[in-house]
């Protein structure tokens, strides 16, 4: 950050962008530091999805990413059928209740899931951290 401001001005956009992603990351940071000491707490839940995720529109979400910011031939090649199965396992359900009931641990549980089963020849964390977002 001191390399950008000495070397030149920021207009107002570029300051209040530079101020919200630091503002992110020390949320991140902090959410970190409270996992590594277990007092993380979830404080506000959403049950209300906005869509079902599906894997036509999944996929195509990675080919997106694919065609924006570049990569190799491997990149959003699946290896096989976990990715698929990892959209179909956060929308679980036993005895009549979802094992995921909220929007946000579908979106936790279906990047772990991915990144786990490393669904693609390569890129496994950008894609499925953007699935995350998306949910």
């Amino acid at each position: 950050m001191g390399n950008v401001i000495g070397t030149q001005p920021l207009s107002s956009d570029e300051a209040n962008g530079l101020l919200k992603v630091i503002t992110d990351y020390t949320y991140a940071l902090d959410v970190l530091d409270k996992y590594d000491h277990r007092n993380l707490t979830i404080e506000a839940i959403h049950t209300k999805q906005a869509f079902i995720a599906t894997y036509e529109e999944a996929m195509k979400a990675i080919r997106g990413l694919k065609e924006k910011f570049g990569g190799s031939s491997l990149f959003g090649n699946e290896k096989d059928e976990s990715f698929q199965s990892s959209i179909a396992t956060i929308y679980q359900s036993f005895d009549g209740r979802e094992l995921y009931p909220s929007v946000e641990e579908k979106a936790a549980n279906f990047l772990y899931f991915v990144v786990k089963n490393h669904s693609f020849s390569d890129g496994n964390k950008m894609p499925g951290f953007s699935q995350t977002l998306w949910e």
